[in-house]
């Protein structure tokens, strides 16, 4: 039976249609895919970065209790540095006591051995030394002041200078020149500048049975002017003068003596 053609046509558009109705989209049914794929990959992502998070909380607290540990060693360091510096103190102190204590153990024996060479000197003395007797007794007698006031250092010169008094004989004529000539002073081209290196007593002249006229405390500044034997005039506060053994003074810089 031979159809039409206008009745094909109407056919094969009517089976197009049922075709369409039971084949869906191939667009269509891959959406819900693709939306499972993308929540299942913003679910990693906040694993990813929870962990992270909690990588960096972990770090950030062991960053600080490094910092408190560091904070403690530094303490202990210091505390250790200070009871360094008192030790060393301590030391510095008990050494200073024990310095004295030599000191005044030697100037009390010096003093000792004195007294005994004057006096057997006195037993065996001639005409001639007693004027050496006299200058001893009191070199001996301000030995002992010296002692009595704290100064063992200038106690022990003193006794020493009694011993070498009765000790040495009679200088000869030409010796006796030279004593003369020592005797003068000496004055300093430009005067210097120098400190006391401890206390000290300054004389009215230069010598240890000279009245004391005046006292410094250790690191006073002064100006030494000249010399006579083993004495240095000096000048303090630009006003006071007198003599200090040469021992007690030390040189100070140029540049320490502007300051």
């Amino acid at each position: 039976m031979r159809l039409s053609s206008p009745l094909c046509l109407i056919l094969f558009l009517v089976a197009g249609c049922a075709s369409n109705e039971r084949q869906p989209d191939a667009t269509d049914s891959s959406a819900p895919i693709v939306e499972k794929r993308s929540e299942t990959l913003s679910e990693q992502e906040k694993n990813a970065e929870a962990a992270l998070r909690e990588r960096l909380a972990e770090q950030s607290l062991e960053l600080a209790r490094l910092r408190l540990q560091l904070l403690a060693k530094g303490a202990e360091i210091n505390r250790l540095l200070i009871s360094h510096e008192k030790l060393l103190q301590e030391a510095m102190r008990a050494n200073a006591r024990l310095y004295g204590l030599d000191s005044k153990a030697e100037a009390v024996a010096k003093i000792a051995e004195a007294a005994l060479t004057i006096g057997n000197a006195k037993t065996a003395a001639a005409g001639s030394q007693q004027q050496e007797l006299t200058q001893a007794e009191k070199l001996l007698e301000s030995a002992r002041a010296e002692l009595q006031a704290g100064d063992p250092d200038a106690a022990a010169y003193l006794a020493g200078k009694a011993i070498s008094v009765v000790q040495t004989p009679l200088p000869t004529a030409d010796q006796r020149s030279l004593i003369r000539a020592d005797s003068e002073e000496a004055e300093f081209a430009v005067p210097l500048a120098m400190a006391v290196n401890r206390p000290s007593n300054v004389r009215e002249q230069p010598g240890m049975e000279s009245p004391i006229s005046f006292q410094l405390a250790a690191g006073s500044r002064v100006k030494a002017l000249g010399y006579k034997r083993l004495w240095i005039r000096i000048v303090a506060d630009e006003e006071r003068e007198g003599w200090i053994y040469h021992s007690l003074l030390e040189t100070v810089a140029v540049d320490d003596s502007r300051e």
